[in-house]
């Protein structure tokens, strides 16, 4: 009898600990779940991620190609209070007037219909997730500018 009670301890202190280790492991695995929600979350709200990717660049001569690919590339290298105060040339290439936001509302047709968001734009411009979209477009506009 005494040994039937041994084995059904035995027993129960194994169920209890496999219990345990599902219910570690069972947490662990929702909070890895929801950090990795909100980790996507940020990266499909991401403004300039949104705004770029598979966007249909509009250029109508070389001058604004340029000055697109240059507000691209500002856009890596600036700091977001940098780029909030640099000016771009407007389409006809007269003055220094525009913004990158409204650089990029005039050449960029986004798959998302709307237009950039100031604050969430300065905000979000050198998070991964946008700066591999705005390195993407950088690629596509080089291929463009290269070809005959």
């Amino acid at each position: 009898m005494h040994q039937v009670f041994n084995i059904i301890k035995a027993c129960a202190a194994t169920i209890l600990s496999i219990c345990v280790f599902v219910c570690g492991f069972q947490g662990s695995l929702e909070a890895a779940a929801r950090s990795s929600a909100r980790s996507s979350a940020r990266s499909s709200n991401n403004t300039v991620r949104v705004f770029l990717t598979d966007a249909d660049l509009q250029a109508e001569n070389i001058e604004q190609e340029r000055e697109i690919r240059l507000g691209l590339a500002d856009m890596i290298n600036l700091s977001p209070d940098a780029l909030k105060a640099q000016r771009y040339y407007e389409d006809q290439h007269k003055t220094k007037s525009w913004s990158i936001i409204t650089l990029l509302d005039s050449h960029f047709v986004p798959t998302h219909p709307g237009s950039l968001d100031a604050n969430a734009f300065y905000h979000d411009v050198k998070a991964r997730e946008a700066r591999a979209a705005i390195k993407k477009q950088l690629f596509k506009l080089d291929k463009i500018m290269k070809a005959p």
